[in-house]
């Protein structure tokens, strides 16, 4: 097998994933026996990676470790959402997907249940860490959210 190839099931299994966590679509996502298969076959020739082994890492971390959502809800103009935007996008957490919600988005497109409920429990800015299916108190301030960021990275 070439390494071209190699790295190729890598970043799918990776845009795969990622597409999954954004838009919680489960038809990408190879968490079944067919993706435990793949990255066990991969696994087996890891010394042939090379330089793309980074890819088949990430893929493999994916594939064995819960992510983890920032999300921040508020009015569109709000400015202490968008403060808390900024600090979820430039604190380093593993497998990390953050997205900003404005409430003027309720009922405007699709979502998944958790941020819908989200959306509709707002009053202001809040920001909130999920895990999992484990999911923080929500912060209200940036102060908060700076601890709430700064305690996950300890975790």
């Amino acid at each position: 097998m070439t390494q071209d190839r190699l790295d190729g099931f890598g970043i799918y299994k990776l845009a795969c994933q990622l597409f999954d966590d954004f838009w919680n679509d489960s038809e990408f996502v190879m968490k079944d026996e067919r993706g435990a298969a793949l990255v066990a076959a991969f696994a087996g020739r890891a010394s042939e990676l090379g330089l793309y082994a980074a890819a088949f890492l990430l893929a493999l971390d994916w594939q064995v470790s819960p992510t983890t959502h920032l999300v921040i809800v508020g009015p569109r103009e709000d400015e202490t959402a968008e403060e808390m935007r900024r600090l979820a996008l430039a604190t380093f957490v593993p497998r990390k997907v953050v997205q900003r919600l404005t409430t003027e988005e309720a009922g405007s497109r699709p979502l998944p249940a958790a941020l819908a409920g989200m959306l509709s429990a707002a009053s202001g800015s809040r920001a909130y860490l999920c895990t999992g299916n484990v999911c923080r108190r929500p912060a209200e301030s940036v102060q908060e959210w700076r601890a709430t960021l700064q305690a996950r990275v300890l975790d």
